[in-house]
């Protein structure tokens, strides 16, 4: 077995080693004479089992190397068979799916290596990036520090990446952070509007909103942004004023809010938008419908508060402060002193008409239960003294002279229901005075004929009642006053205001002559 293992290996060498040697050995061969080729058979006998002998010797030295040689080509043999066996299953899987699983591999693969190389490329510029991803925190700062024009720089650069790189997520991403930071950028400036600002910081602001083009959709929608922002100005500086103020100063101040407050702003408005070929503005320009709602809340004001103000001086007082807004607004084309005067002649007016129904009801009180007596002498006389000391004493400032030429007459104190009602009429006219609206004249003329012609009711009522003799004599004396001395006093005083009436005042049946009579 192991000699056939061996001549099968020796058989076993290359073609190419044999033809090579056969050739050398037959190229010897015809070299040699005949007696050398006589013997060369016995020779190559000989050889043979030299070469037999060699390898057996050879067999029997190595035999464990042989077996070992063999139970590898056994274990090789078994190692082929499992191989064919994978083979066979291979045939049977799905070639084409798997082709496809192998483009995917290599798809992903692929896609694996892009995104390598853009990290890589992100990490070599990533100090540029930080910049660039800064820019909405640091115009954030920009604006929270009041430096604008760094901040819309900021914005141009954002716009500009945008333009260039607007497929790349995170360019989108920091262009809506700008835009965030913009709508607080606007709402900031805004907010300056509703301030105390002098015109050269309203051309800065209102620049700004230009250069953002923060209004793109309307072309008035900035000039009404910038009207209703200053407009909250003065909403409040009129919060500030509170709900406890007395109506005189309170339309004392409001007055001079508006009188400073609203001028400004025109002006401030006119100098901003006003047009470039020098055009006056049309009445379609948000600040008449502006204007015209801020004077019809004023207006408002003044028609309520006016008739709680019963003091004249404090309404002479307000009338000159509205007089003096009047001019100042006119300037702007808001002159509304026309306005204002028909309802200082109803407040004027309801003064002087409340004092006279005052003293009315006053007088017809006093005149019910009024005796009839004459005062003594010494009273007139103590009379006479407290005259020349009323200018000193509180209680008779309602009888001060309306000028220096005319004074109440003293012989009125002797009845005192008289020396009251004028004192009441006395003080309707002191404080009608301050504020005598000429149109009014006629309306003051015939509160003083009603109150007249009251007096003149009450009188004959009581004249109808039974009183005494002693009485009677007083009355009449006071009746004859009434019609010589206290009607033609207060008639007088009238005339000192507005002159002499249209029409007369006093009722006939008080004339003198049929008092006499």
């Amino acid at each position: 077995m192991g000699l056939g293992f061996g001549v099968a290996e020796v058989s076993g060498r290359g073609k190419d080693d044999q033809s090579k040697e056969m050739q050398e050995y037959f190229g010897e061969l015809l070299e040699y004479d005949h007696i050398k080729i006589k013997h060369e058979p016995a020779k190559l006998v000989q050889d043979v089992e030299d070469r037999k002998k060699l390898l057996d010797d050879c067999v029997s030295s190595h035999y464990n190397v042989y077996l070992s040689v063999h139970e590898k080509m056994k274990s090789l043999g078994g190692v082929l068979r499992d191989c064919s066996e994978c083979l066979k299953k291979i045939e049977d899987v799905d070639v084409p799916d798997l082709q496809e699983q192998a483009n995917e591999f290599r798809k992903k693969a692929s896609q694996e290596n892009s995104t390598r190389e853009a990290l890589r490329h992100v990490y070599s510029h990533q100090g540029m990036l930080l910049d660039i991803l800064e820019i909405p925190s640091l115009m954030d700062t920009c604006v929270r520090a009041g430096n604008y024009d760094e901040a819309l720089e900021l914005k141009s650069f954002g716009r500009r990446l945008r333009m260039i790189h607007g497929d790349i997520p995170v360019v989108v991403m920091l262009s809506r952070d700008i835009e965030a930071v913009l709508e607080v950028m606007v709402e900031q400036l805004l907010e300056k509007l509703q301030s105390s600002i002098q015109l050269a910081e309203c051309l800065k602001v209102v620049g700004y909103l230009k250069r953002m083009n923060a209004f793109p959709s309307d072309a008035v929608a900035l000039k009404k942004e910038f009207l209703e922002r200053r407009g909250c100005w003065i909403d409040a500086s009129l919060r500030e004023l509170g709900d406890s103020l007395p109506p005189y100063e309170y339309l004392k101040k409001i007055t001079d809010i508006y009188r400073l407050q609203m001028f400004d702003i025109l002006m401030q408005y006119r100098a901003i938008f006003y047009s470039k070929n020098g055009a006056v503005f049309d009445v379609n320009d948000p600040s008449f419908s502006w204007s015209y709602k801020r004077m019809v809340f004023y207006l408002a004001e003044m028609q309520t508060n006016l008739p709680l103000i019963e003091d004249g001086g404090s309404l002479a007082s307000v009338l000159d402060h509205c007089m003096y807004c009047g001019k100042a607004l006119a300037r702007v084309g808001l002159d509304f002193r026309p306005t204002v005067f028909p309802m200082f002649q109803d407040a004027a007016h309801a003064n002087f008409e409340r004092l006279v129904q005052v003293a009315d009801e006053v007088f017809q009180e006093m005149i019910a239960t009024h005796r009839w007596v004459a005062i003594p002498s010494v009273l007139n006389r103590a009379m006479e003294m407290s005259k020349n000391q009323k200018e000193e004493e509180k209680e008779e400032e309602s009888a001060k002279v309306l000028t220096k030429g005319i004074e109440p007459p003293i012989v009125l104190v002797e009845h005192p229901p008289l020396a009251v009602y004028t004192n009441g009429l006395l003080a309707g006219f002191n404080e009608l005075r301050h504020c005598a609206p000429s149109a009014i004249k006629d309306r003051v003329a015939e509160c003083l004929r009603v109150s007249f012609q009251k007096l003149a009711a009450a009188l004959e009522e009581r004249r109808m009642m039974n009183v005494d003799a002693d009485e009677l004599e007083v009355f009449n004396k006071a009746y004859s006053l009434v019609a010589s001395v206290q009607l033609p006093f207060l008639v007088e005083c009238f005339s000192t205001i507005y002159g002499s009436p249209r029409t007369p005042i006093i009722p006939e049946t008080l004339l003198p002559s049929e008092a006499s009579s």
